[in-house]
């Protein structure tokens, strides 16, 4: 089985499921990134309910989610600690 997905920025349950099961894996980077969907962001549960997992990205129109690149006043520790309250670090 052959398993064809667009690459998410934190794995949801049934992407690692469908590894397990799968005998090929294609990652579909090859199109567009898309504002607004999970390439770049997640929803992850934390002690204070759910919250929203970003990493800012520079975009240009009509981008390839593989020429994405992470933008450069990116500081992981401080957008850590803002982005995911109630997470123990």
């Amino acid at each position: 089985m052959i398993y064809i997905e667009q690459p998410p920025f934190l794995p949801w349950l049934g992407f690692c499921e469908a590894l397990i099961a799968c005998t090929s894996v294609a990652l579909y980077d090859d199109v567009q990134f898309t504002q607004g969907g999970w390439q770049n962001r997640n929803r992850i549960k934390t002690a204070n309910g759910p919250a929203w997992v970003t990493v800012p990205v520079v975009r240009a129109t009509g981008q390839l989610i593989r020429d994405t690149r992470i933008a450069d006043d990116f500081r992981h520790a401080e957008h850590g600690q803002d982005a995911t309250p109630g997470l123990r670090t």
